[in-house]
């Protein structure tokens, strides 16, 4: 029964069966009361014996190397195999134990599946002796076990006990130690079209293939890799690589923040071909929205088989919650009611098709079972874990799955090799040469490698100062292979600025006694000119009044001609007037009798032989009649009689000879006789058609043909005066054209001379000019040379200096870097000694630098600092560094500041721009953050604690893409994409005397 306690009443519980489970009591673990182990019954489930795990492995292997066809040589080597992996099993259980400070030295039978698992991916393409399968063996070994140790006296216990194992059964010498140097690597992707799991002879055969998987990973995915492939990056990219591709292959990544953990983890993902997923987790972020999460993965694992690996860091475990989740995802696959009921239904049906082309029924319970055997098989959970401080020994003491279930691969400092060789590769594209007369030498690899040395030895030189502060004032500052990273960038963006301001000081000294120079130089040019300028402008000035005499005369002669053209020009527009007249009036008059003739013309047209029978059958014709024909018979030049008009009539062409005849050159004596009828008082049409209609169009015919030969008579001596007018008109026209022709050849040689007249003018004009232009140019430069005599020397001797110092730079840069990237954290007197050190560390590797060198000289001028000390900055070395340390500082800057003196500084720097300020806790941090971004704002958060929640980690790792010209780049921020502001800065401040980062 238990207890309501809203209800205060006991409520009694049945149908309820307990089932629990509990590791023995030691490393820590407490004894379980009597009182509750009394309600249970106990079964005790010891660890196999290694009789039962030998068989149990030998039959694991040993169907491996059948179903395989290995050779017989390996398979005979069945029984020594997996003899060796139980040994080598227990020596590491027995003699490297767990202490406080190793947490993860836990060993089980996990470990000893790894092992054989590690094996079982061998070929017989490849595989074909018993040494070979030794050298596989040390090789899962090493990755099982070797991989978690830290300490070398741990390594070296192991090291020997893996050379008394192969010694022992394999019968062969194989000194493991060697690997220390040229570790024992293996992998499966030497040959795409070929995957073997092989040794690599060389950790350097895999560097180009990293290039150029790394090369289409930053083609296809937003997230930009650009790793440095030395010994320790490829080992822990080929570790990683070797668990994922293990069905429900698991990793715990261990190592300090900058260590390269997620960049190793994103290229393995790459190159096994898996999906990289991660937990959203941003402020306020809920246990329901973390199971949401786990949702998604699961159905990429299981509707769309998608291997996945869900990569969990330790800022993402908020809860205990949020660990016992994954814990059970790491020990079963599975997590308690993670699906609603119809939910998880809906997901088997849908797998329905799956799980029968896998063999499996369509039961509920089959179905299930399919569900959860992809999620183990497809799954890969990876989590990573800082070393630091006792969060992770206490999550490793109360979720010992994390530690069973997973491959560890613990991330230690670099080696000093590897340190130089990842110098050597960024300044590579580093000019030294400052200036073209620059010794070549700056750009041999055996500068660059002394370059190289010289930042590996600086950033141990950090190290042991830092161990020293730490022990004086218990101020912790790790150093990670990201702080030498961004050594390596800060010296680059250094020496690019500093090469910058140098040109800039050297070009505007060389420029100025440039100029100098060529002043002296142009007032002797100036001179010479000038005594050449006085004789061609005296040459200029009779040049001229030779063409004016010229001019005058030939606007004499042009005014003659143009006299006589304008007269002629008159009396052919006289004359053309009068001919036009005549014209028009000729025109008119025909134009007003024509309609009439046309119109008869018609009528006669229109006339058939019908209608010329009709007059033609008359054999007394009457009078009306006898006129028309007679007057006909006259035009046609025939006979006035009726016969002869039966005559014509009879003519088929009668009518054609009516409409065709010549009305242009009728006689005068054929127009008198036709007069004597058609001046009788009847021979009008009207009289005529009431005898006939045929004889009516004759007679309008006639009138026509009389009046047009009226008209004609009185147009025609018109039209031969007009003739007569226009033959002499156009011969008074080719007069005057031939005489404007000659006028027009008159005006050009005029306005040629003109012309020459005007330019010669023009030119005697700039001659003159000229000559005061010389003459105000040689006072200026000589007054310019004598005004900057003592200039020209004091420039020169900073020229010289400036060519005296160029090959300090290289070094002030570097030290300038060093100091930039490593002071922030130390006091004025650990500052003090670090460069010292540093520069005692230049001269051991002969690179030279300023003997005077100061940080703020060197990266400020006094104005600025006195800007600054006027913003309220205290007036004291430790603050105007760290004032050049926030202008000068690749990351956004931390500032530890239980004084407020800073934030003052900030707030009164920054008020200009707007500076916005909230502090940590306040609950529309994210939405101000947002704003500033996007408009570029400044942006100061106070009151930051030792922990900074994830959301803001893509601010602080300016986790961009899609970089432009007009922004930073996109930043995906509190789930949205936001283009940044390049004048978007932050500030965190924190009032904590000492916090632990």
């Amino acid at each position: 029964s238990a207890i309501d306690a809203k209800k205060n009443q006991i409520r009694p519980i049945s149908d309820l069966t307990f089932i629990t489970a509990c590791d023995s009591p030691s490393s820590g673990r407490s004894i379980p009361s009597k009182r509750l182990l009394q309600s249970f019954s106990i079964f005790a489930l010891p660890d196999p014996a290694a009789k039962q795990l030998f068989h149990i492995y030998s039959v694991r292997l040993g169907r491996f190397l059948n179903i395989s066809e290995f050779p017989v040589d390996v398979r005979a080597s069945l029984f020594v195999l997996v003899s060796a992996c139980l040994v080598m099993y227990y020596r590491v259980s027995i003699n490297i134990l767990p202490t406080p400070s190793k947490v993860h030295y836990i060993f089980n039978l996990r470990d000893l599946a790894k092992l054989s698992q590690g094996i079982m991916q061998a070929s017989p393409k490849n595989m074909t002796t018993q040494d070979s399968l030794s050298v596989l063996f040390a090789h899962e070994c090493l990755r099982v076990f070797a991989d978690r140790l830290v300490a070398e006296s741990d390594l070296a216990i192991f090291y020997k006990h893996l050379n008394a194992t192969i010694t022992g059964y394999f019968k062969i010498t194989l000194d493991t130690t060697k690997y220390l140097d040229n570790p024992l690597l293996f992998c499966n992707f030497l040959k795409s079209d070929d995957r073997l799991y092989q040794q690599l002879h060389d950790w350097r055969q895999c560097c180009s293939i990293f290039l150029d998987y790394q090369m289409r990973h930053n083609l296809s995915e937003h997230s930009t890799l650009n790793m440095v492939f030395f010994k320790e990056a490829v080992e822990h990219v080929l570790r990683i690589c070797r668990v994922l591709q293990q069905p429900g292959g698991h990793l715990l990544l261990i190592g300090l923040d900058g260590t390269g953990r997620k960049t190793c983890l994103q290229l393995a993902s790459f190159i096994s071909g898996h999906l990289m997923s991660q937990l959203n987790v941003k402020r306020g972020y809920s246990y329901q929205e973390f199971r949401d999460d786990l949702k998604v993965v699961f159905k990429l694992v299981t509707l769309q088989n998608r291997q996945v690996v869900l990569f969990v860091q330790e800022k993402d475990l908020l809860f205990d919650s949020f660990i016992e989740d994954i814990e059970s995802i790491l020990n079963s696959g599975t997590v308690v009611d993670l699906f609603e009921p119809d939910e998880f239904d809906a997901l088997t049906m849908d797998l329905k098709a799956d799980a029968y082309a896998a063999g499996m029924s369509d039961t509920p319970v089959q179905l299930r079972e399919f569900f959860y055997q992809r999620v183990r098989t497809n799954l890969h959970v990876t989590i990573s874990f800082s070393p630091a401080g006792k969060k992770f020994r206490e999550i490793c003491r109360l979720h010992p799955a994390l530690l069973n279930c997973t491959s560890i691969d613990w991330f230690t400092e670099w080696s000093e090799i590897s340190m130089s060789q990842v110098a050597d590769v960024f300044l590579e594209t580093v000019d030294f040469r400052i200036l073209a007369s620059d010794n070549e030498a700056y750009n041999q690899s055996e500068f660059r490698h002394r370059l190289a040395l010289c930042c590996v030895s600086l950033h141990k030189v950090v190290i042991e100062t830092a161990k020293r502060f730490y022990a004086t004032h218990k101020r912790i500052y790790y150093l990670t292979p990201s702080s030498y990273m961004d050594l390596m960038k800060t010296y680059d963006r250094m020496m690019t600025q500093t090469k910058q301001d140098f040109l800039t000081s050297y070009n505007r000294l060389s420029t100025g006694l440039l100029k100098l120079s060529d002043a002296n130089a142009s007032v002797s040019i100036m001179r010479d000119e000038l005594a050449i300028l006085g004789p061609q402008i005296d040459a200029k000035e009779k040049e001229i009044e030779h063409l004016l005499n010229q001019l005058q005369k030939d606007q004499i002669a042009v005014l003659e001609v143009k006299e006589i053209v304008e007269v002629e020009e008159q009396k052919v527009h006289e004359d053309t007037d009068m001919v036009e007249r005549y014209a028009t009036q000729a025109e008119l008059d025909l134009k007003n009798v024509i309609p009439v003739l046309d119109e008869a013309m018609a009528d006669v047209s229109q006339l058939d032989k019908a209608d010329v029978a009709e007059v033609r059958v008359y054999q007394n014709p009457p009078y009306q009649v006898m006129m028309v024909m007679c007057a006909v018979c006259i035009l046609l030049d025939c006979k006035p009689d009726w016969g002869t008009a039966r005559q014509v009539l009879g003519d088929s062409g009668f009518i054609g000879r009516l409409t065709n005849l010549d009305i242009n050159h009728i006689s005068d004596r054929t127009y008198r006789k036709l007069l004597q009828y058609s001046r009788h008082q009847q021979f009008t049409p009207d009289l005529i058609g009431k005898v006939s209609s045929a004889c009516r169009s004759f007679c309008k015919w006639v009138l026509a043909i009389q009046r047009y030969h009226e008209v004609y008579r009185t147009v025609k001596p018109k039209e031969e005066k007009l003739k007569t007018a226009n033959e002499a008109l156009e011969v008074m026209r080719k007069s005057l054209a031939r005489k404007q022709e000659m006028l027009k050849l008159v005006k050009d040689h005029l306005q040629e001379l003109e012309d020459k007249y005007r330019n010669s003018i023009d030119e005697k004009q700039a001659l003159y000019a000229r000559r005061e232009l010389m003459k105000q140019r040689m006072a200026r430069a000589h007054e310019l040379t004598n005004v900057l005599a003592i200039e020209k020397v004091r420039w020169q001797e900073q020229l010289n200096q400036l060519e005296e110092k160029v090959r300090l730079l290289i070094g002030n840069a570097l030290l300038s870097a060093a100091a930039i990237n490593y002071f922030g954290p130390f006091n004025t007197e650990f500052r003090y000694e670090l460069m010292r050190d540093f520069q005692k560390v230049l001269l051991d590797k002969s690179i030279q630098f300023s003997s005077d060198f100061n940080l703020s000289s060197v990266l400020s001028t006094a104005s600025e600092i006195r800007n600054w000390i006027s913003q309220q900055l205290p007036d004291d070395e430790c603050s105007i560094e760290n004032a050049v340390l926030v202008k000068h500082c690749t990351k956004w800057p931390l500032l530890i500041d239980p004084q407020r003196q800073a934030t003052q500084w900030i707030r009164t720097k920054e008020a200009e721009n707007n500076l916005r300020v909230i502090t940590y806790d306040d609950p529309t941090l994210l939405r101000v953050c947002e704003q500033c971004m996007r408009i570029g704002l400044p942006l100061l958060i106070e009151n930051v604690g030792e922990t900074i929640e994830s959301s803001l980690l893509p601010i602080l790792e300016r986790d961009s893409f899609r970089k432009t010209t007009s922004s930073m780049g996109t930043i995906r921020f509190n789930d949205v994409d936001i283009e940044c502001n390049p004048n978007f800065r932050v500030y965190f401040i924190t009032q904590l005397n000492n916090p632990h980062y």
